[in-house]
């Protein structure tokens, strides 16, 4: 996998979230926090939903982008997303991915509690996203199509990403 997929992948579930409803979607933030004597935490945060209010708190999410295979346990995103969460004191909101995932992964964020989403979740935040059109129609790109289908058209919308018309853009917070 490429930088520019992953980045493409990470713009793509963005735009997504927002056009099917959830406020304040940030993507690619960075935190960092200083304990004692300096020491320094870093947590990057793929994408982040909601505000820190008095009663809100964020949902931080990992995104995995596969050319491939399923996500599997080596790469571990159970234990970066809970390491971000700790280190943010925000929500993981689970981990989501363009294919699938092992058994060997399900059955670990299973015991951490994570949720997992795979190509099916998006496909089904992107016939929801296509049929949000003002008028109620039935969406088009879908109908009548399988699932395989779907997924094969919701690689095509994530590989004809531009990055080159979002401003590449990576906040620091301090916590």
């Amino acid at each position: 996998m490429s930088y520019e997929t992953g980045k493409k992948f990470e713009i793509y579930v963005e735009q997504l979230f927002k056009d099917c409803g959830f406020d304040h979607v940030e993507r690619n933030l960075l935190y960092i926090k200083y304990g004692w004597f300096r020491k320094r935490q870093m947590a990057q945060i793929d994408i982040q939903v909601g505000t820190k209010g008095i009663i809100s708190v964020p949902i931080i999410y990992e995104l995995k982008y596969s050319s491939n295979g399923n996500i599997s346990l080596s790469e571990n995103p159970v234990d970066q997303l809970l390491r971000a969460a700790k280190i943010t004191g925000y929500n993981p909101g689970g981990i989501i991915t363009n294919k699938g995932f092992t058994e060997g992964l399900a059955n670990y964020a299973k015991s951490k509690r994570i949720k997992l989403y795979d190509a099916t979740y998006l496909a089904k935040l992107e016939k929801k996203r296509k049929s949000l059109d003002g008028h109620g129609l039935i969406c088009l790109p879908f109908m009548g199509k399988d699932l395989e289908q779907r997924i094969e058209i919701l690689e095509n919308t994530i590989g004809n990403v531009n990055i080159n018309e979002y401003k590449s853009k990576a906040r620091t917070i301090y916590l």
